[in-house]
């Protein structure tokens, strides 16, 4: 039957996805939902502070979205989000390092620019995984975030409660790193094939 070799073809890509993904959730389980407390603690920063530096974050992560989507016009699904996922992790390993609030602040709303920019093109490429399982790809996608992403921050609040105030973020960046290279690796081939 034509269609078994499509549909193992198929379900291999969409291992693939939740594979990578259990690594990203895990990343952005470790510093986005703690973020706030993370400003408040190492910077003594309450509400009035903190919540514009998240607003210019939101803002920045909508206007990564543009700017990705006329990359991908030339360079295709995958390069645009290495890159830009690629520059949004040495931000994420810079913030903990910066010695002010306005720069940890600065550096992190960037950072949304680059990362949260790249989330409607990642998820172009989850929609393509099926030729008729679309909700499937795209329920996959959701579910092998959010379960990882639930981890993160029992595993970071541990870490902020022991006064370890860099380590989610280095932690953060590891997982975030692994799933760059498997994301290249498992759909680079994938995407140049006609997603």
């Amino acid at each position: 039957m034509a269609e078994e070799p499509e549909r193992r073809g198929e379900n291999r890509m969409l291992l693939r996805l939740v594979i990578a993904n259990t690594l990203n959730g895990l990343g952005i389980g470790m510093i986005a939902p703690l973020i706030a407390y993370w400003f408040a603690l190492r910077f003594q920063r309450g509400p009035g502070g903190i919540g514009p530096a998240l607003a210019a974050s939101f803002v920045c992560g909508a206007l990564g979205s543009i700017v990705v989507s006329r990359m991908v016009r030339t360079h295709g699904l995958i390069r645009p989000v290495i890159a830009m996922r690629g520059i949004g992790l040495l931000l994420l390993m810079a913030v903990p390092l910066m010695p002010a609030f306005s720069l940890a602040a600065a550096l992190y709303a960037l950072r949304a620019g680059f990362n949260q920019g790249t989330a409607g093109v990642r998820q172009a490429l989850v929609v393509g995984l099926t030729r008729n399982r679309r909700g499937l790809a795209a329920s996959l996608q959701n579910v092998s975030i959010q379960i990882p992403r639930a981890v993160g921050p029992l595993v970071a609040g541990l870490m902020l409660h022991a006064g370890m105030l860099r380590a989610p973020f280095f932690v953060a960046a590891a997982f975030q790193a692994a799933y760059l290279v498997l994301y290249s690796r498992f759909f680079r081939g994938y995407a140049a094939g006609g997603v």
